[in-house]
Protein backbone atom coordinates (compact mmCIF):
# COMPACT_ATOMS: atom_id res chain seq x y z
CA UNK A 1 0.00 0.00 0.00
CA UNK A 2 1.70 2.96 -1.16
CA UNK A 3 1.85 6.05 1.39
CA UNK A 4 3.49 9.20 2.97
CA UNK A 5 3.25 10.40 6.12
CA UNK A 6 4.74 14.18 7.22
CA UNK A 7 5.27 15.52 10.11
CA UNK A 8 2.84 18.73 11.27
CA UNK A 9 3.95 19.90 14.59
CA UNK A 10 5.27 18.77 18.26
CA UNK A 11 4.94 15.12 18.01
CA UNK A 12 1.70 15.03 15.41
CA UNK A 13 1.60 13.35 11.84
CA UNK A 14 -0.88 13.25 8.93
CA UNK A 15 -0.40 9.94 7.03
CA UNK A 16 -2.05 8.85 3.37
CA UNK A 17 -2.25 5.61 1.96
CA UNK A 18 -3.74 4.55 -1.06
CA UNK A 19 -4.41 0.79 -2.12
CA UNK A 20 -6.43 -1.31 -4.41
CA UNK A 21 -8.60 -4.17 -3.32
CA UNK A 22 -8.99 -6.22 -6.78
CA UNK A 23 -12.74 -7.62 -7.54
CA UNK A 24 -14.45 -5.64 -4.80
CA UNK A 25 -17.30 -4.59 -6.91
CA UNK A 26 -18.95 -6.02 -10.12
CA UNK A 27 -16.89 -3.16 -12.55
CA UNK A 28 -13.44 -4.73 -11.22
CA UNK A 29 -10.99 -2.93 -8.16
CA UNK A 30 -12.04 -0.87 -5.63
CA UNK A 31 -9.83 2.10 -4.85
CA UNK A 32 -9.80 3.18 -1.02
CA UNK A 33 -7.52 6.57 0.57
CA UNK A 34 -7.10 5.76 4.49
CA UNK A 35 -5.96 9.23 6.39
CA UNK A 36 -4.85 9.41 9.63
CA UNK A 37 -3.61 12.14 12.40
CA UNK A 38 -1.69 10.61 14.81
CA UNK A 39 0.17 12.15 17.92
CA UNK A 40 3.03 10.22 19.24
CA UNK A 41 3.13 9.68 23.36
CA UNK A 42 6.09 12.06 24.79
CA UNK A 43 8.39 8.49 25.65
CA UNK A 44 7.67 7.72 22.29
CA UNK A 45 5.86 4.24 22.75
CA UNK A 46 2.59 5.09 21.48
CA UNK A 47 0.42 7.49 19.64
CA UNK A 48 -3.16 8.26 19.43
CA UNK A 49 -5.08 9.38 16.80
CA UNK A 50 -8.31 9.58 14.35
CA UNK A 51 -8.65 8.01 10.84
CA UNK A 52 -10.53 8.77 8.07
CA UNK A 53 -10.97 5.61 5.14
CA UNK A 54 -12.65 5.95 2.19
CA UNK A 55 -13.68 3.49 -0.51
CA UNK A 56 -14.07 4.16 -4.18
CA UNK A 57 -15.75 2.06 -7.14
CA UNK A 58 -14.09 1.87 -10.62
CA UNK A 59 -15.95 5.33 -11.70
CA UNK A 60 -14.61 6.84 -8.94
CA UNK A 61 -17.57 6.90 -6.95
CA UNK A 62 -17.56 6.95 -2.66
CA UNK A 63 -19.67 3.71 -1.88
CA UNK A 64 -18.18 3.65 2.14
CA UNK A 65 -15.99 5.47 4.56
CA UNK A 66 -14.90 4.65 8.15
CA UNK A 67 -13.93 6.87 10.15
CA UNK A 68 -12.62 6.04 13.97
CA UNK A 69 -10.48 6.81 16.58
CA UNK A 70 -6.58 4.35 16.88
CA UNK A 71 -4.54 3.88 19.50
CA UNK A 72 -1.07 1.69 19.62
CA UNK A 73 1.13 0.63 21.80
CA UNK A 74 5.21 -0.41 20.63
CA UNK A 75 5.98 -3.52 21.49
CA UNK A 76 9.46 -4.82 22.34
CA UNK A 77 11.33 -8.25 21.04
CA UNK A 78 11.08 -9.40 25.02
CA UNK A 79 7.67 -9.14 24.73
CA UNK A 80 6.90 -11.01 21.59
CA UNK A 81 9.51 -13.69 22.74
CA UNK A 82 7.31 -13.99 25.68
CA UNK A 83 4.17 -14.13 24.54
CA UNK A 84 5.23 -17.05 22.02
CA UNK A 85 6.82 -18.80 25.03
CA UNK A 86 3.07 -18.35 26.68
CA UNK A 87 1.30 -19.56 23.38
CA UNK A 88 3.84 -22.40 23.04
CA UNK A 89 2.91 -23.10 26.40
CA UNK A 90 -1.12 -22.97 25.71
CA UNK A 91 -0.69 -24.82 22.81
CA UNK A 92 1.42 -27.67 24.97
CA UNK A 93 -1.42 -28.16 27.39
CA UNK A 94 -4.45 -27.92 24.64
CA UNK A 95 -2.44 -30.61 22.71
CA UNK A 96 -0.67 -32.58 25.47
CA UNK A 97 2.39 -32.24 23.28
CA UNK A 98 4.94 -29.76 21.96
CA UNK A 99 4.34 -28.70 18.17
CA UNK A 100 7.52 -30.15 15.80
CA UNK A 101 10.27 -28.56 15.34
CA UNK A 102 10.26 -27.10 11.07
CA UNK A 103 14.03 -28.24 10.95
Amino acid sequence: MPGTWKHTKGRTFTLFHVGWLVGGDPLGSVRFELRELNTVSVDKNSFDGTYDQKFFDANGNLVFEDTGTLHATRRSVDQLTHQLADELIDNESLFGQRPRSSR
